[in-house]
């Protein structure tokens, strides 16, 4: 949508406007004390007066003068005209998966249950050279949990692959519901980054949609992080700021593997 459209759209929207004082007077003392000097001021004023101005034409000089009075103390309260306006917009989901060095290692699982809920989820034989982002794109092609294709009914479905710069894998589009688009044919994701600045990558990637509304993001990443300007925890607490929650999906063997020395 361009930025003309855009407008014509936000106009078309209703909007409730409300009025607020910076220095606001008590109505009691607005009606006991300041409306009786004032109406009693300019009848004394004018009280006096004699000349050939019709009654008439003195009340209305009299109701001039008064309304001119409530304006400079209604100045003075500093009127605040405040316009709310509620758009409801389909936001962008953000994918973000992690292609640092480090994905690419093949971790052994010990844990015979752990294995079982690995394979389960990907839908594929977790061996010996499976490597942390095979895992990743197993679970994304499994076709009996089609989770890319049961997220766009909230929204459009950005895939993006970074560590050390961020690309677009994959743009999906909103559907009206759940599971009605086909599961997305997702290009094999090379490892590029010999550094992983993960708090860079998932901050870039909202801000690269700026003049769009990013409803969440999911993150699938080993937690390897070591460079970069923004920690992941950096980065986190200002998407928090942001009202974008942010899901992470651990991947490889949380245990670290053990030094022998021979």
């Amino acid at each position: 949508m361009n930025s003309f459209a855009r407008f014509l759209a936000d106009a078309a929207e209703p909007t409730k406007v409300t009025i607020d004082w910076m220095h606001p007077i008590d109505l009691w003392f607005l009606a006991l004390v300041a409306a009786p000097i004032v109406l009693g001021g300019v009848w004394w004023l004018y009280r006096g007066e004699r000349g050939e101005l019709h009654i008439a034409a003195r009340l209305a000089l009299a109701a001039l003068r008064a309304a001119l009075i409530f304006a400079m103390i209604a100045f003075l309260c500093e009127p605040i005209e405040t316009r709310e306006q509620e758009q409801v917009r389909s936001g962008h989901l953000l994918v973000l998966i992690d292609d640092s060095f480090s994905m690419g290692i093949a971790d052994r699982y010990a844990d015979a249950g752990e294995l079982a809920r690995i394979e389960d989820a990907t839908g594929t034989d977790v061996g010996a050279e499976t490597r942390r982002i095979d895992l990743v794109q197993a679970f994304l092609r499994n076709p009996q949990h089609r989770f890319l294709s049961s997220l766009q009914a909230k929204g459009t479905i950005r895939v993006l692959a970074g560590s050390d710069g961020t690309e677009t894998l994959h743009e999906l589009g909103k559907v009206d519901s759940a599971g009605a688009a086909a599961e997305p044919a997702l290009p094999e994701i090379a490892l590029r980054g010999k550094v992983s600045r993960l708090g860079d990558f998932m901050y870039d990637a909202v801000n690269d949609l700026r003049s769009e509304t990013v409803s969440s993001m999911v993150v699938f990443t080993d937690g390897r992080d070591n460079g970069g300007v923004l920690r992941p925890e950096e980065a986190a607490r200002r998407l928090r700021r942001r009202d974008v929650p942010i899901h992470v999906v651990g991947v490889g063997n949380a245990d670290e593997p053990k030094d022998v020395r021979v």
